[in-house]
């Protein structure tokens, strides 16, 4: 059963693989994952099948067990929360469920962010600006708060010429963040092709405060003082 259990999941994979359009080398790391983790979870004695059999069988005091096991193994397995919080509430516990559910909801936003945020890396790394910026952005709704993907935002905006987004998404890594370095320095180049060149002296100044021996706005802020 398993077997024939394994062959499916390895087929809607396949099926899967061929639908997508990111690079081979994306698809097959995260094809991998996805069967390493179909392997681990079919595992008889692993804690978190243990704890759905368990479901099924109606018996939440071992449900809970089993999956409060497989968090100790994985704190960040929000799938095992999600499972707790199940448990939990056929149990009728309804405000440890409550708390299970909403821990679950954060760690599956933390994952998310990180798979369009590394994903948005990979097609920058690659120049494929136009899917770097859709996931950057994705990861912005997932991570409001993240000066790193407004500043790589930022530098894609910069290489396609579009100055305006690009100095926004900068001001706003440096509001996350005051310490980006990056930021304020391409801030600067920013402001300085766009004409405000007292924005740009003001940005490349803060740059060397925090790192006086950044070369480029060192350059920059001394053609500009000249």
């Amino acid at each position: 059963m398993e077997i024939e259990s394994g062959k499916k999941h390895s087929a809607a994979i396949k099926t899967w693989l061929r639908e997508q359009k990111a690079p081979l080398t994306v698809l097959l790391i995260v094809a991998a994952i996805m069967l390493l983790d179909f392997a681990f979870r079919s595992t008889p004695n692993n804690s978190y099948q243990r704890g759905l059999s368990d479901m099924q069988a109606g018996k939440y005091d071992s449900a809970v067990a089993n999956f409060s096991a497989a968090l100790r193994n994985n704190p960040a397995d929000p799938a095992a929360r999600f499972a707790l919080g199940w448990a939990y509430q056929a149990k009728g516990w309804l405000e440890e469920a409550q708390k299970q559910y909403d821990q679950a909801n954060t760690a599956a936003t933390q994952t998310l962010f990180s798979v369009h945020f590394n994903l948005g890396t990979i097609y920058q790394q690659q120049r494929q600006l136009d899917n770097a910026i859709r996931h950057y952005l994705k990861a912005i709704v997932e991570n409001p708060k993240s000066s790193g993907a407004y500043y790589n935002l930022g530098l894609c905006y910069l290489d396609r010429g579009v100055l305006d987004l690009s100095y926004q998404m900068f001001i706003k890594a440096i509001d996350l963040d005051p310490k980006t370095v990056g930021a304020h320095h391409n801030a600067g180049l920013v402001a300085e092709r766009t004409g405000k060149i007292d924005a740009a002296k003001k940005h490349y100044a803060n740059a060397l405060r925090l790192d006086p021996n950044f070369l480029e706005s060192q350059k920059r802020l001394k053609q500009l003082s000249n």
